[in-house]
């Protein structure tokens, strides 16, 4: 036992330490820029235990560089838009989205519904590019928006040509894990394996049924995926036959143009 210890002395001494300032600095710019109201100190104080005044230096050190504004009549703080021209200038850079958009305009005008680019990120999926349906809907797929994997089409699409997703599947939180009926996931996946595609309905947003397909490359596990979502109402056995066509041709033509990146 005492060797263990020491081996995992050593190998923690190793690791590069994370800067606590910086740390707390970015913790709360993420607490911002996820919330739909401005946020008060002490709301941030109690997520990030930390003390209210070490909040406040870094919410004055922020506005100071533009980062986050103040509502001057309650007192709170919201992110401004330069976090927004921060992050544009990396996506509109990122060779993935631009390996897809030229993919999602093509797949809205075969299909007529909204299209999606996203990237497994941990036991999550990131959207990195979306276009909204020729229809109107209430809720669509939003590029920046994170959501766990297993819960929908993209997610599910990626997870099933995982070398073994049972074992990421048990690696989730236990209170996510006790949720979730892990057999018959498995199952779906098997079903998604031999059919190519992935459906979800009510997944991320209640009335909405997407269908999905990984980007496949030969040698590594996917982690890109192509899907289009609409109102459930319209996604019978038919239609979400008829737009896993689209949706998987998609799929090769995005795997065609990004290579090994």
């Amino acid at each position: 036992m005492k060797g263990k210890v020491d081996i995992e002395d050593a190998e923690d001494a190793e690791r590069p330490r994370m800067d606590s300032v910086i740390a707390k600095v970015v913790a709360s710019l993420e607490i911002l820029s996820r919330s739909d109201t401005p946020v008060g100190v002490s709301a941030v104080a109690r997520a990030l235990d930390l003390d209210k005044s070490n909040v406040h230096r870094i919410f004055n050190t922020l506005l100071d560089l533009g980062y986050v504004q103040k509502d001057d009549d309650t007192g709170r703080y919201s992110a401004t838009l330069k976090l927004w021209e921060q992050g544009s200038a990396i996506i509109g850079r990122h060779p993935i989205k631009r390996a897809g958009q030229p993919i999602l305009r093509m797949l809205r005008q075969q299909t007529n519904e909204s299209p999606y680019l996203s990237v497994l990120q941990g036991m999550e999926v990131l959207y990195l590019d979306s276009l909204d349906a020729p229809y109107p809907l209430v809720a669509q797929v939003t590029a920046g928006r994170r959501v766990p994997a297993h819960r929908t089409a993209s997610g599910k699409a990626i997870l099933a040509f995982q070398p073994d997703p049972a074992t990421l599947l048990h690696q989730l939180p236990a209170s996510v894990r006790d949720t979730l009926d892990i057999p018959a996931l498995l199952e779906e996946f098997a079903l998604i394996r031999k059919r190519g595609f992935a459906v979800s309905t009510n997944a991320s947003v209640m009335g909405m049924t997407a269908v999905a397909a990984p980007v496949l490359k030969r040698g590594a596990p996917p982690y890109i995926a192509v899907g289009v979502g609409g109102l459930s109402d319209r996604y019978d056995e038919k239609y979400i036959e008829q737009l896993s066509r689209a949706v998987l041709n998609s799929a090769v033509n995005i795997s065609e143009i990004v290579g090994d990146a």
